[in-house]
């Protein structure tokens, strides 16, 4: 038996050869890239081939979803918290102020999560003022599955989220599982938290929804998909190829209601503020069984960012998001989880005999709320916390944190806020103020800033906070700036970053905030993320940064950055995140004060100046104060005076330049 043992290793090496050869194969033809034109075929056949199929499954996220589930499934990672805890104190504690993160507005040597160990980020966060890193959107954009569409998916800040997100992988944007372990490996170090968002209710056009177009097995009814009979393909707009998915105009949604294959109304449509959605087509898709099929699909602002089928008794959909939340937050143990599920609010049939209702009933809302809801409790077992991430009205926000959502995206605030700039006029900040503290919501479960956007947040139709306040105040970019003006244009960016500085709840800002990016509404952009790095090969061009980059303005301690971080220390210091929005003061003639009661039992007043013009304002406390500072500390006001305490500290006498916001600390006596 001994002379056989060498052929047999020889065997052994051959064979071992074959598979690693075949592997490298393998490897190099199943790069990710856009499915071209109709599917391969088997034998002569007009049907998908089956390892194309396979190998999609592969990629797709229900796909990876029982080996996540078998992570914690049976074991007692679901029993280490409750599903309705809300423990909102804890994470403000520890983390009340983020630095919001896109890897596709943002120019870098590298994929970013490399970026960010390279220079340390982590490292340099907390003596910035901030204590958490949300980076969002992660997944692997859908754009690259689609050779051809119908539509142009968008461009400018925040463009990426348009084009949807197809794969709990990481975009190549963004870097790899190591790059990402090392930069939490930072992060815990450090003391910073991490966060990211969950994938949208309105996905992309990837994997999972061409195996369900396909008929694969295990996929149906992850989308709201219809299959359209032959007969009726004449109600459907004409496609070009398979991935040609065009939007239905009114015309052909009714006659496909008529034929009784749509509904004919959905509780959304009653709905004035909902974002743009509607029914799609696809051209003609060929299944698994070589029949070619059209399917008419929900889809969310873009024909191209299908809406996921909560609703359907497989429960597909809703195992597709179980499953990011293992990922997410049980095993990479991110902190705070974005849900951005607006598509699916109001995505029923309305009840028979109920007309329309102005108020925002849940019921009218399903089954987004009740999504919401089950996300929230899920990311709590498994340690997290839950941020409704999306920019809903504010009439919603009882609605939503009356469930074990901890935060709510406060959108209001901020476009209020560039309007208030724009106009002059601090009404409208003012009312939507009032109209929150009037609501009973605690502002201390509020979110505001740019979360997850490329970093450009609601507050005035997409435009960066420099571009905006260089509209406020008449300038033109391209020409040089007096110092004075450079001044103004400061003050000004620090005013609409100021009320989401000066509230309680969670604040985030992005490098374009800091950098000073100008970006008018619209324009497309990067920014560096931390030094003067170039973007990569192929994408957009540089914004002008009107305070440069955030390497520099470290440096200088009379930096726009270094002014924010000044006051974000001092957030952080007094408690005002956990504080509580006790009263609000004027509204007219250009100014407003909005007092918080914080946990120490001082007071943090923040106070406004819209209008053009310096002024003194005497602002009525509730109760008695023994001093009064700036917030920021030995920040230079401009010559302004310090801020004096009247009638015996039962108000505060503060002075302000024009387009000027102002922080002071109140301490009881």
């Amino acid at each position: 038996m001994t002379p056989r043992r060498p052929a047999r290793a020889a065997l052994v090496f051959l064979c071992c050869a074959l598979f690693c050869a075949c592997l490298a194969c393998l490897s190099l033809g199943c790069a990710r890239r856009a499915p071209q034109g109709t599917p391969p075929v088997v034998n002569g056949l007009p049907r998908a081939d089956p390892g194309y199929l396979q190998w999609l499954e592969r990629q797709s996220m229900l796909g990876e979803a029982p080996e996540l589930a078998a992570q914690v499934s049976g074991t007692e990672r679901l029993w280490h918290n409750s599903g309705e805890a809300v423990r909102v104190p804890v994470l403000l504690r520890a983390a009340p102020n983020w630095l919001s993160l896109d890897a596709h507005s943002l120019a870098a040597s590298g994929p970013l999560f490399r970026a960010l160990v390279s220079a340390r980020l982590p490292a340099k966060l907390p003596a910035l003022g901030f204590e958490g890193l949300f980076l969002a959107p992660v997944g692997e954009r859908a754009d690259i599955w689609t050779a051809e569409s119908a539509t142009d998916a968008g461009s400018g800040p925040g463009a990426s989220r348009a084009r949807g997100v197809a794969s709990f992988t990481p975009d190549a944007a963004w870097g790899g599982a190591e790059d990402f372990d090392r930069l939490a490996q930072g992060a815990e170090e450090a003391g910073v938290q991490l966060g990211g968002e969950l994938p949208p209710a309105a996905t992309g056009l990837g994997p999972d929804f061409i195996l369900q177009a396909r008929q694969a097995p295990r996929f149906g009814g992850i989308y709201a998909m219809i299959s359209v009979p032959r007969e009726a393909w004449v109600d459907l707009p004409e496609a070009k190829s398979e991935w040609d998915c065009r939007a239905l105009d009114a015309t052909a949604v009714a006659r496909l209601a008529e034929r009784g294959l749509l509904p004919p109304e959905l509780l959304r449509d009653r709905l004035d503020w909902a974002a743009p959605s509607g029914w799609a087509a696809t051209g003609e898709v060929r299944g698994v069984d070589g029949q070619a099929r059209r399917w008419v699909y929900r889809h969310g602002p873009d024909p191209l960012l299908p809406v996921l089928h909560w609703q359907d008794p497989t429960g597909r959909a809703r195992r597709i998001v179980s499953a990011a939340s293992i990922r997410q937050v049980g095993l990479d143990g991110q902190t705070l989880t974005g849900l951005r599920f607006e598509a699916l609010l109001g995505l029923d049939v309305p009840p028979e005999g109920r007309g329309a209702s102005p108020a925002p009933e849940r019921a009218a809302l399903a089954p987004g709320l009740g999504a919401l809801d089950e996300a929230a409790r899920e990311i709590h077992r498994y340690g997290g916390w839950a941020l409704q991430a999306d920019a809903l009205p504010a009439a919603l926000a009882p609605l939503i944190l009356a469930g074990p959502v901890d935060f709510n995206r406060d959108a209001a605030t901020p476009r209020a806020t560039a309007e208030a700039l724009l106009t002059g006029d601090a009404a409208p900040l003012a009312s939507a103020l009032r109209a929150s503290l009037d609501a009973g919501i605690a502002q201390s479960r509020c979110a505001r800033g740019p979360v997850g956007e490329g970093g450009v947040g609601p507050d005035a139709k997409g435009e960066t906070p420099a571009a905006l306040a260089l509209r406020a105040l008449g300038l033109d970019a391209r020409l040089p700036a007096s110092p004075g003006e450079k001044r103004a244009l400061r003050e000004a960016c620090l005013f609409l970053l100021g009320w989401r500085i000066g509230l309680p709840g969670l604040a985030f800002f992005s490098p374009q905030e800091l950098a000073g990016a100008i970006a008018p509404a619209g324009a497309e952009g990067l920014t560096p993320l931390w030094d003067v790095a170039q973007g990569r090969p192929g994408s957009a061009p540089p914004l002008s940064l009107a305070f440069g980059p955030l390497a520099g303005q470290e440096a200088d301690a009379s930096s726009f950055l270094r002014a924010v971080s000044g006051l974000l220390l001092a957030r952080k210091a007094s408690g005002l995140a956990l504080g509580e929005l006790v009263a609000v003061s004027g509204g007219r003639d250009g100014w407003l004060a909005a007092l918080s009661a914080l946990p120490g039992g001082g007071l943090w007043l923040t106070v406004g100046n819209a209008s053009p013009t310096r002024r003194s304002l005497t602002v009525p406390l509730p109760r008695a104060a023994a001093s009064a500072r700036d917030a920021a500390g030995a920040a230079d006001m401009g010559g302004l005076a310090p801020p004096r305490l009247t009638a015996g500290g039962r108000s505060v006498e503060v002075e302000l330049d024009g387009r000027q916001c102002r922080h002071v600390l109140l301490e009881k006596p």
